[in-house]
């Protein structure tokens, strides 16, 4: 129960978080704020799984699954991401939804994969 406590805590965290981020960035016509949060929790979970392999499952246990699923999963999101798309595109503005697809996956996937690349390399050196 602990963890769920735990989880939770750490979602609200997330949530803060995420609304920070979206009122300092403010609404725009491109949607900045998802797209960085969105970015910067890529990276953060590729770099807690660096950690994850480097170290070992073991060492993290369930506080691995609090941080991604709560904290995490608190600041990124896929509902607003899949939201800002159907706007762009309900506006007309077609092109720029397609970018904002594009950059979405090749950004956060890119964020993730580096972030992971760059964790082991660094862990070693820990």
């Amino acid at each position: 129960m602990h963890w769920l406590i735990l989880t939770l805590s750490l979602g609200a965290l997330g949530v803060a978080l995420r609304w920070w981020v979206i009122t300092w960035l403010g609404v725009t016509s491109f949607p900045w704020a998802t797209l960085l949060v969105n970015v910067g929790g890529s990276g953060v979970i590729g770099l807690l799984y660096a950690d994850m392999v480097f170290r070992g499952h073991s060492q993290w246990g369930p506080f691995a699954a609090a941080l991604a699923v709560g904290f995490l999963g608190g600041v990124t999101t896929y509902s607003s991401y899949s939201l800002d798309v159907i706007r762009l595109g309900e506006s007309g503005l077609w092109t720029v939804a397609a970018t904002y697809v594009l950059a979405q996956n090749l950004f956060c996937i890119g964020a993730c994969w580096l972030a992971y690349r760059l964790g082991l390399e660094l862990f070693k050196l820990i």
